[in-house]
């Protein structure tokens, strides 16, 4: 089974943080999906609006509820869920340097060795040294009209201001978008992408 992860920060001033290292980082929520539809959420912010933005996400078939809107803490549920499935793999966009190393600071725990993990942004990089954004390889692989629901620097603010399920929403929508962008290039055989300027980037295999 496969698993696409995403996490959402809460740190609105990042001015004294680095993407290279997860001391400081505050998460707000953890959003998974599952190639099956299931959608699994972790907040400890209790919102009923959670429900809505999940529901707002639902495409072809009934997701399981039995994981949304759990605490943090709980997140390691999720761990022993995977543990039951020796053929998952769990799919991120960047995971490797930040969503997992800041998962396991912030929760005190280690994930080493309990995860299939594959991530698309260390594939890109030791394939070709490039950085594409998932705003670049949605352009490509999904649809030049297509983007994310927003701009990532915006979801700490909205966060603080009380816009949680816009937040939990933005969060499930990136878990999809990998999941349309890993789906189609594993199709095509490579990765690419499309800049700000339309230009089409390098194609890196799959």
């Amino acid at each position: 089974m496969r698993y696409f992860l995403d996490i959402e920060t809460s740190n609105v001033d990042i001015s004294d943080l680095s993407f290279d290292n997860p001391n400081g980082w505050e998460i707000s929520c953890i959003c998974v999906v599952s190639e099956e539809n299931e959608i699994f959420t972790f907040s400890d912010v209790r919102d009923e609006l959670f429900e809505e933005a999940i529901f707002r996400h639902r495409i072809d078939n009934e997701p399981d509820f039995i994981w949304n809107n759990r605490p943090l803490s709980h997140f390691h549920q999720f761990i022993e869920h995977l543990m039951w499935d020796d053929e998952h793999i769990l799919i991120t966009k960047n995971g490797a340097k930040f969503d997992i190393p800041i998962i396991e600071e912030y929760l005190g725990v280690s994930l080493e060795g309990l995860l299939n993990h594959y991530d698309i942004e260390k594939h890109i990089m030791d394939e070709s040294g490039e950085r594409y954004r998932l705003s670049e390889l949605i352009h490509y692989h999904v649809g030049k009209e297509e983007g994310k629901l927003l701009e990532a620097k915006y979801a700490p603010t909205l966060w603080s201001q009380g816009y949680y399920e816009v937040v939990v929403g933005y969060c499930i929508d990136d878990c999809y978008k990998t999941m349309k962008v890993y789906d189609d290039a594993k199709m095509r055989g490579f990765y690419s992408a499309i800049d700000r300027n339309g230009m089409e980037l390098e194609k890196v295999l799959f």
